[in-house]
C-alpha cells in the first residue's frame, strides 16, 4: 500500500504541474474516509472518469454535474449519455465544460470498470489487478498506466520485484513466456491495488473539492493557498459608467471573476511574482501573503484578458476557457507495442452574464435559451432560423443584444 500511495502521489505532482493549468482552489479537507484493498467485492463508483487519476481516487463526474436531456433517476442514464460524442458538465465555477466522450479515461457501469483504450477500444475490467495481461497487445500496469509488451516483462520485475526476477531469469528462455501468466498472478498476490473510498453524499455534494484534491493537497505544501485575500475590502464605488468601446478598465490582478465583474482588480503595486506559480500579495494590513498563481485573469493597458485573450465587453461578455483533454492511446508497428497518455490543449469560447456572473458555452443552443430568457424579441428572430443560419449570426446575435442592453460598470 505504501508503495502504491508514493506511486500515486508521484504521478500526481506530475498532473498537476506538468500538464494542466491551475484549477480554482476550495479551502477544505480531503473527504475519503478510507483506503481498501481491491478484492472480488469491491465496487468502482458508478459514472465516467475523466482522467486517470480520477479513477486511481474512485472518483468519477457525479450525474448531477452531467448537462443532458436524460434524467438522472433513469436506470439506463449513464447509458444513454456514454453514446453521445460530446460530454458537457459544470465545473467547479458552474462553467459549462466539453470535452468528447471518446478522451474520458474510463467508465463505470455496475461497479465495474471499463478502460478507455483510444483507438483500440474499451477493456471491461472484471477484476483489478496491478498488472493485466490484455490479449495480442501486452501487459498493462494498471498502477502507473504503462503498456508493454510481455517479451520485456523480465525488465519490469527487474525494476519492481527482484525476488520475483531472480526466479524468472532461471527459467530458460524458451520457457518464460508460458510462465508470464502465473508469475504476473505472483506479482499480483504481492502488490495489491488500493483505492480511496467516499460517503456518497461527498462525493454529491462536494465533487468540486474532491475533484481539485491532488492539485490542492500537493500545492498546499510549496505554497500558501486561499479563497479570498484582504484586498479593496472598504473600497467603494463611487459610481456606474455606460461601457464604451475606448473604456479603460482598472490595471491589476484578477484575484476571482468577481474581481472582474467589480472593475476592482489588486493593483500591480501590490502583487509580487517571484516565480512561475507563485505571488506574493500585499494586503491591506501591509502584509505580504505569499500564495498559488491561481488568479482569474487580469487588466493591461485598460484592457480585461482571461486565459491570455481579450475579453469581448458587453453585457454578455465572450472570452476563452483553455482545458485540457487526455486519451490513452496504444500503438503497434509490427514490432514493439507503446502505449501513452496523450494531453492536448483545447480552446472553447465562452459567454459570460455580467449581470448574474453565470458562464456557458457559445454555442446557439445556449445563446438561444439565453435569448427565450432575456430578449423574446431576438429569441422569436433567431429561432425562426435554420441551424446553419444560427451558426452563422451567433456574432451578430451577440451584438444586437449587448446594443439593446448596454453595460454599467462601478468606477471608483
Amino acid at each position: 500500500m505504501k508503495n502504491f500511495l508514493t506511486i500515486l502521489f508521484l504521478f500526481c505532482a506530475v498532473s498537476a504541474f506538468g500538464q494542466r493549468k491551475p484549477k480554482p482552489v476550495f479551502n477544505s479537507g480531503i473527504f475519503a474516509i478510507d483506503t481498501v484493498q481491491y478484492d472480488k467485492n469491491f465496487k468502482f463508483n458508478d459514472g465516467i472518469y475523466l482522467e486517470r487519476n480520477d479513477v486511481y481516487r474512485n472518483l468519477p463526474l457525479p450525474s448531477n454535474r452531467i448537462i443532458c436531456d436524460y434524467k438522472t433517476n433513469d436506470t439506463a442514464f449513464l447509458e444513454k449519455v456514454l453514446r453521445e460524442k460530446w460530454l458537457l458538465y459544470y465545473d467547479e465555477n458552474d462553467v459549462v465544460f466539453r470535452t468528447g466522450m471518446k478522451y474520458c479515461a474510463a467508465y463505470a457501469i455496475n461497479g465495474k470498470l471499463i478502460i478507455n483504450l483510444g483507438k483500440k477500444g474499451h477493456l471491461h475490467l472484471d477484476c483489478v489487478t496491478n498488472l493485466i495481461i490484455i490479449p495480442k497487445f501486452g501487459i498493462l500496469h494498471f498502477t502507473d498506466g504503462e503498456h508493454f509488451p510481455e517479451k520485456e516483462f523480465g525488465e519490469f520485475l527487474n525494476k519492481n520485484d527482484s525476488s520475483l526476477y531472480d526466479e524468472f531469469v532461471k527459467i530458460p528462455k524458451n520457457q518464460r513466456p508460458d510462465s508470464i501468466e502465473n508469475f504476473v498472478i505472483r506479482y499480483n498476490a504481492k502488490h495489491p491495488v488500493y483505492f480511496p473510498v467516499y460517503k456518497a453524499d461527498d462525493i454529491m455534494k462536494n465533487w468540486d473539492t474532491l475533484l481539485c484534491m491532488n492539485e490542492y493537497e500537493i500545492r498546499k505544501k510549496l505554497y500558501h493557498i486561499v479563497d479570498t485575500l484582504n484586498v479593496n475590502v472598504n473600497v467603494s464605488a463611487v459610481d456606474t459608467v455606460e461601457y464604451y468601446p475606448d473604456f479603460k478598465f482598472n490595471e491589476g490582478i484578477y484575484w476571482t471573476k468577481q474581481d472582474f465583474l467589480r472593475n476592482l482588480p489588486i493593483p500591480y503595486d501590490r502583487v509580487i511574482m517571484p516565480k512561475k506559480g507563485l505571488m506574493r500579495i500585499i494586503d491591506d494590513s501591509g502584509e505580504e501573503i505569499e500564495v498559488a498563481d491561481t488568479r482569474w485573469g487580469y487588466c493591461r493597458d485598460g484592457v480585461a484578458y482571461r486565459n491570455g485573450e481579450r475579453i469581448e465587453i458587453g453585457s454578455l461578455c465572450k472570452y476563452i476557457e483553455v482545458r485540457i483533454t487526455s486519451s490513452y492511446e496504444i500503438s503497434n508497428d509490427g514490432i514493439n507495442t507503446t502505449s501513452e497518455w496523450v494531453s492536448e490543449e483545447v480552446q472553447d469560447s465562452y459567454l459570460l452574464d455580467y449581470h448574474t456572473g453565470k458562464s456557458f458555452l457559445y454555442d446557439f443552443k445556449n445563446l438561444e435559451d439565453f435569448l427565450e430568457k432575456r430578449d423574446l424579441e431576438l429569441y422569436s428572430e433567431f429561432k425562426n432560423l435554420t441551424e446553419r443560419e444560427k451558426r452563422k449570426s451567433m456574432d451578430s446575435f451577440l451584438f444586437k443584444y449587448n446594443q439593446k442592453h448596454p453595460l454599467y460598470i462601478p468606477v471608483y
